[in-house]
């Protein structure tokens, strides 16, 4: 009687197994296509690089994530942004970035630590951040 227990408990998961091997089989495979992916050329490194090539730690966002997190300003950008933060020294004015700790050694430099490019232009003081 045993026996005959066990071998249908077995049986009956073989043939559980096979119909979810089966079904799992029957899902159509998506690719994405190439096209999806906007390519990004990266050139730090004096060449150009697609961005998945560069070893380095880059955030990158398009214009419908910009709109859909309500993006107004690079405080914004810090939130969406790891290890990056906004500091404001002396208030609203003068708002200080600070990168994974990475920040102005005295407060009253006029150039910051962290380089700040907007639409390929060096942003060069912390006035500039204010927009």
């Amino acid at each position: 009687m045993r026996m005959q227990n066990m071998l249908k408990s077995r049986s009956g998961f073989a043939l559980t197994a096979a119909l979810s091997l089966s079904f799992g089989l029957a899902l159509p495979v998506t690719v994405p296509a190439a096209d999806d992916i906007a390519e990004i050329v990266v050139t730090s490194r004096r060449i150009e690089e697609r961005l998945q090539d560069v070893p380095l730690a880059i955030s990158a966002f398009d214009e419908s994530t910009i709109e859909s997190a309500g993006i107004a300003d690079l405080r914004d950008i810090a939130n969406l942004t790891p290890g990056q933060q906004f500091y404001n020294a002396l208030g609203e004015a003068l708002p200080t970035p600070f990168i994974r700790g990475v920040a102005p050694t005295d407060i009253r430099a006029k150039e910051n630590n962290v380089a700040v490019f907007v639409d390929g232009v060096y942003v060069s003081g912390r006035e500039g951040l204010n927009f």
